[in-house]
């Protein structure tokens, strides 16, 4: 981003108070920007949906949240209860999700509560793709080594794949941003 100049002859830098008015961080031609956060209701994942409340406060927005259910690949005979019940599951995953949904984000900024089953890096870059979202914020593990390269990560094919602008939170969330006053390194 670019510094630009005034009609008084002022040169003003992008600072998070001009910010949203020189340059909005996702392209919100019909509106407000449509933010997609998975949720598995982990630490991680919360600390990406505060990421979404903060962002939306900034730049406005409506917030919709999305948890994948993964069946198993080939059910066994006694694993078939619980692939029956997926249904009641979803149910009562999407009664949670609405609830955590207007208590974190708000009325004002939540939009809906979804609930997909299959692969979660392809569910979340197909919702992605029919919501037509401008941002997804998603929270990272941090993996490392072997579980990372035999598991890979959710994170990392969600950016490859998806159709718009991805945000990756830290799964270890500091607190700060935007709420954190900076520290001047000089100091």
């Amino acid at each position: 981003m670019t510094s630009k100049q005034t009609k008084t002859g002022k040169v003003v830098s992008p600072t998070p108070t001009n910010l949203k008015t020189q340059a909005p961080a996702v392209s919100a031609a019909a509106g407000d920007p449509r933010i997609l956060v998975p949720i598995d209701f982990s630490e991680p994942s919360l600390g990406a949906l505060r990421a979404a409340v903060n962002f939306t406060r900034l730049y406005g927005g409506r917030v919709t949240l999305l948890h994948v259910l993964q069946p198993p690949a080939l059910p066994r005979l006694w694993q078939y209860p619980q692939v029956m019940k997926l249904g009641i599951i979803s149910a009562e995953v999407t009664t949670q999700l609405t609830a955590l949904g207007r208590k974190r984000v708000g009325a004002e900024h939540f939009d809906k509560a979804l609930v997909q089953c299959g692969e979660p890096f392809e569910e979340i870059v197909k919702a992605a793709r029919t919501l037509k979202t401008d941002l997804i914020i998603i929270a990272t593990r941090g993996q490392t080594g072997l579980k990372r390269l035999f598991l890979g990560s959710t994170a990392e094919r969600v950016i490859r794949y998806a159709p718009c602008a991805v945000l990756t939170v830290n799964g270890e969330q500091k607190q700060g941003w935007p709420n954190a006053k900076r520290q001047d390194a000089r100091a």
